[in-house]
């Protein structure tokens, strides 16, 4: 299952196997543990945190206090911290 998701990711040789292992070492502080993330935002923090020229009033309301289709919009495949779609047309700084 794991060997699957890595190919299907293009982690498929021991170069980038070897860089994704880093990335994640580097993100966990060398634990290699399970962290999570609190994405249980109201429509106004989103604003706060990411701008209101980033996220739209609609959609600040639509994903309040829903952390995971919070989750999808900012770290899911299309996303702009991907490369595109809710975080409109600006990088956040």
């Amino acid at each position: 299952m794991i060997s699957q998701a890595f190919e299907d990711q293009g982690i498929n040789n021991s170069d980038v196997l070897n860089a994704m292992m880093a990335q994640v070492g580097r993100e966990t502080g060398g634990e290699y543990s399970s962290k999570s993330e609190n994405l249980n935002y109201s429509a106004t923090r989103m604003q706060e945190v990411w701008g209101k020229k980033n996220i739209s009033d609609t959609d600040a309301a639509r994903l309040a206090h829903n952390p995971e289709a919070l989750a999808e919009a900012v770290y899911g495949p299309g996303s702009k911290m991907g490369k595109s779609s809710l975080w409109m047309s600006s990088p956040v700084d």
